[in-house]
């Protein structure tokens, strides 16, 4: 309700079709930030946005930086094939309580947008045992327990002592049908 501001971390067609998603679902969106490690293909991304989109009253704008795209950011797609991290756990603190990420681009083992921090960061509220443990939504957890690089690293770096390692997913599907009595978290994916 309060969305006013979409960071799009990459420049291919997923980044396009997110940005037009995107439009179409936050009514009150007023700024689109573009990053990619290609300054003329995110300038190219913007272009499009702009003259087939044809968006009224939203501002576009190209980054340099993750750091900078990110800012203020109440919305954050993360639509490449990197295979190295590109949000970083120096990002952490520049996260804004109550975004939401789609981390769309990493579906197979080798792809790594997101370090393991990241998620860590997500679900470690709760952990103290004084508040609700945090959840990270995704399409399948099944899939996501196999797939995303950044899953399996993250599934990796956590402690022997919890076997259950899905416990800190939950399908979106499942959310929507069964409602949840967690918490989906400050950063929502």
């Amino acid at each position: 309700e309060n969305t006013s501001v979409l960071s799009i971390l990459g420049t291919g067609s997923q980044a396009y079709s997110h940005a037009e998603a995107m439009m179409e679902v936050l009514p009150n969106l007023e700024r689109i930030k573009i990053w990619g490690r290609n300054q003329e293909k995110a300038q190219i991304l913007g272009d499009k946005i702009q003259n087939q989109l044809n968006p009224t009253n939203i501002s576009i704008t190209v980054h340099e930086t993750v750091d900078s795209c990110i800012d203020l950011a109440d919305v954050m797609c993360t639509v490449t094939s990197s295979t190295v991290p590109i949000l970083t756990k120096d990002h952490i603190d520049r996260l804004k309580p109550g975004c939401h990420l789609n981390a769309v681009g990493s579906c197979t083992p080798q792809h790594h947008e997101l370090d393991p921090e990241i998620f860590q960061f997500c679900v470690q509220n709760g952990e103290d045992g004084n508040s609700l443990k945090q959840k990270i939504v995704t399409d399948s957890v099944d899939a996501c327990m196999k797939e995303p690089g950044e899953v399996l690293s993250y599934l990796k770096n956590k402690t022997a002592q919890e076997e259950d390692h899905s416990s800190n997913f939950v399908g979106l599907g499942d959310l929507l049908v069964n409602g949840s009595e967690e918490s989906v978290g400050d950063i929502s994916f």
